[in-house]
């Protein structure tokens, strides 16, 4: 809105500029007074038109065709938001649309794979003991290289020893028994000779 009184421009500085209300449909234009205006340039009331009543007609004309270029201009403009909207709109609808896929039992299929090592001719060995007994130490790891005739396992010992002293003895019992045979025989040989010599002396006879 316009200022009810009419005050001389010259000399004067002014700011002008839209000014919106809360109805978007309406705009109103109002010049704001930023300096002071003496009494002495207060137009009277039935006088003549001054300058300063000049320059403000030429101002309002001015307003007046800014009004009517702006009522035209914001209407087009809000009609091109909301047909940029409208076409943004129909495009988010058609981007985020779902693709149906059809899923298919195979009976095969083929995998890739890779993997870093290093390649040596296959060949599985069975080893084992000659005697059972109870494992003692493993001296190599899965997968270790070994020389020929390196140790790879031991046994444990304890029952093999008691069995081996158990062995000694038996042997040594049976030597002594040996002995004592090869010693009853001897005399049997002895007494078997000194008979025939007595025989033959003709101190026994033969029945005897």
């Amino acid at each position: 809105m316009l200022p009810k009184r009419r005050v001389p421009l010259v000399g004067q500085r002014y700011r002008i500029g839209p000014e919106f209300s809360p109805d978007v449909d309406t705009v109103h234009i109002r010049v704001k007074l930023v300096g002071y205006v003496s009494n002495a340039h207060m137009a009277r009331p039935g006088g003549r038109a001054t300058g300063g009543d000049m320059q403000v007609r030429r101002l309002r004309r001015r307003f007046e065709g800014f009004w009517r270029l702006l009522s035209r201009t914001v209407p087009l403009a809000l009609l091109a938001e909301f047909a940029l909207l409208m076409l943004w709109s129909a495009h988010a609808d058609a981007a985020t649309g779902v693709a149906v896929v059809e899923v298919k039992r195979s009976e095969s299929y083929a995998s890739t794979r890779r993997y870093a090592g290093r390649t040596v001719a296959g060949r599985v060995s069975e080893l084992g003991f000659k005697q059972a007994g109870r494992l003692a130490e493993v001296a190599v790891d899965l997968g270790s290289r070994v020389e020929a005739g390196a140790v790879l396992a031991r046994l444990d010992g304890a029952a093999a020893q008691a069995a081996l002293a158990q062995a000694d003895a038996e042997v040594s019992h049976a030597e002594a028994s040996l002995e004592a045979m090869r010693a009853r025989t001897e005399l049997a040989r002895q007494t078997e000779r000194r008979f025939a010599d007595l025989q033959a002396d003709g101190h026994v006879s033969a029945q005897e």
